[in-house]
């Protein structure tokens, strides 16, 4: 490490850099890659055709001024759609600024861990965006279709996170997956869940760690990774219960922060 200061956690861009561009789009993913994080979460829906997209919400009403579904629109319109507003950083990275399918995020993603994660609906649609993800996924790293060594490197790398419907999807499909698994919403997972999933990591809002659950989830054969973290007092406190891992809407300033002891701006 030759004397370097090193975040004491691991650092994971929440959809991309949400500050410096709009979450989930190629710019937000690239610009992250391009501050030096390790893993980068995203979001999944699916398009018209039944493709993987890249959108947190049911509707692209919050951040695309539509109130159309993203089943609604093929991803040739999604990829088209201009956002209401398009983030604090004029540079672009080379990418457009459209709702994009999943292919595209791996192209962005250079050599960081993209983390998909899934929508816990009321419907269940959460299991099959993951089944059709998690699916993609492992036709293009096991050399399916005409694809990019990086995209098919940056398939390979991907990790899943998300709630039991989801996490058990993915696991069907991709059995080696690697899984950082939120569920339950009030506890340590239970052994038999772990034993069924074979998750790596315990993937809590962070307000759920201490220094007791993160024993548990230790015990259990876990790491402990978390959500949302946007201070470096609080990522400091995690580390230092054990955490390895938390989730930020800031994630180039945490990173900044804790390897050189800098104010976030």
């Amino acid at each position: 490490m030759n004397g370097e200061m090193r975040s004491p956690v691991q650092l994971v861009a929440h959809r991309g850099d949400p500050v410096a561009h709009v979450e989930n789009t190629l710019q937000a993913i690239a610009h992250a890659a391009a501050e030096g994080l390790e893993a980068i979460e995203v979001d999944l829906r699916l398009s018209a055709e039944g493709e993987p997209i890249l959108l947190h919400d049911s509707t692209l009403e919050r951040l695309w001024e539509c109130t159309a579904s993203p089943a609604e629109l093929s991803v040739s319109v999604l990829e088209a759609r201009e956002p209401a507003e398009h983030g604090t950083c004029a540079n672009d990275h080379g990418f457009e600024r459209g709702v994009p399918p999943l292919e595209r995020a791996l192209d962005a993603v250079g050599d960081a861990v993209l983390l998909l994660d899934f929508p816990g609906e009321f419907d269940g649609a959460e299991q099959e965006i993951a089944r059709v993800s998690a699916s993609r996924i492992r036709a293009i790293a096991s050399g399916e279709g005409e694809h990019s060594d990086e995209r098919r490197a940056a398939a390979a790398r991907a990790e899943f996170t998300g709630g039991l419907i989801a996490m058990r999807a993915v696991r069907e499909v991709l059995p080696t997956a690697r899984l950082r698994m939120t569920y339950p919403l009030d506890g340590v997972p239970d052994p038999a869940l772990v034993e069924e999933l074979e998750p790596y990591s315990w993937n809590p809002h962070f307000g759920m760690c201490s220094p007791t659950t993160v024993s548990a989830a230790r015990a259990l054969g876990l790491r402990t990774t978390c959500w949302t973290v946007d201070d470096a007092e609080s990522a400091r406190a995690l580390a230092a219960m054990g955490v390895e891992a938390v989730t930020s809407n800031r994630a180039g300033d945490l990173l900044r922060v804790l390897n050189q002891n800098a104010e976030v701006r």
